[in-house]
């Protein structure tokens, strides 16, 4: 009789672990976005990508991926804020950046900052200054979950004109 009571404990202790491991896999299949939105900064020509991220389970870290095509127009500023003539596009450029948010009670917010590759080299005294910029193709995937259908106002285009020379 004790012998077959400790076969029913250790049947149930199985059992409990699977339900316990498929509860932490069913987290992980059930990313999703309470609330996610990109939008241009119109000071910085930075792509903000704003999460509350739900479903990432028991952990403390989560990897996102952030992809985008970004163009527009940048020109060297000098001290007084003039730009010397020169018409200076740059992209479309497909970037990408990686990275990892501080996961708690199964959930991430916070926003990501993205800034865009000019190629501009000015000279002494003067600095690359985006004129305009547009953001379009944005995806946003967390933990290999794809949650770009989930940004609240869609993957782009986002454009903002920045700065005008004088």
């Amino acid at each position: 009789m004790l012998k077959k009571s400790f076969q029913i404990g250790v049947a149930v202790l199985g059992i409990l672990a699977a339900l316990a491991l498929a509860g932490t896999i069913a987290s992980a299949d059930s990313i999703q976005c309470k609330s996610c939105n990109a939008a241009v900064n119109s000071t910085s020509g930075n792509l903000v990508l704003t999460y509350d991220v739900s479903g990432l389970g028991n952990t403390a870290f989560a990897q996102w991926v952030i992809t985008a095509t970004v163009d527009g127009h940048a020109r060297c500023k000098n001290g007084g804020g003039n730009c010397p003539e020169a018409a200076n596009k740059f992209g479309p450029t497909d970037l990408q950046t990686k990275g990892t948010f501080s996961v708690r009670n199964g959930r991430a917010r916070g926003s990501i900052s993205v800034a865009p590759a000019t190629g501009l080299s000015c000279p002494n005294g003067q600095t690359a200054t985006i004129l305009d910029v547009t953001w379009d193709s944005v995806t946003f995937t967390v933990e290999g979950v794809d949650l770009t259908s989930s940004l609240a106002n869609g993957d782009g285009p986002f454009t903002a004109n920045i700065f005008t020379c004088s």
